[in-house]
């Protein structure tokens, strides 16, 4: 998978929810360092992580998943 898709897909859903990264760590419960190492493209989300952010994001994880999957296949395609 191209690196950096999962932070700039998290990064454009907390932007839609209006939120700053520390209004999505207090939701997510999760780290604010966290929320921006993903959003950098430093790491990528683990399992419990992609369910905390969609929960804390008010969508489904299958919604980022697929948004995810489609940009890369899309990148792949270049």
């Amino acid at each position: 998978m191209k690196k950096g898709l999962w932070g700039s897909e998290l990064k454009r859903a907390r932007l839609a929810a209006a939120l700053t990264q520390e209004q999505l760590s207090l939701r997510s419960k999760l780290d604010t360092a966290t929320i921006d190492a993903i959003e950098a493209g430093v790491v990528e989300p683990g399992l419990e992580e992609l369910f905390r952010l969609a929960l804390a994001l008010g969508i489904e994880a299958d919604e980022l998943v697929k948004t995810v999957w489609q940009k890369n296949l899309d990148s792949s395609d270049h």
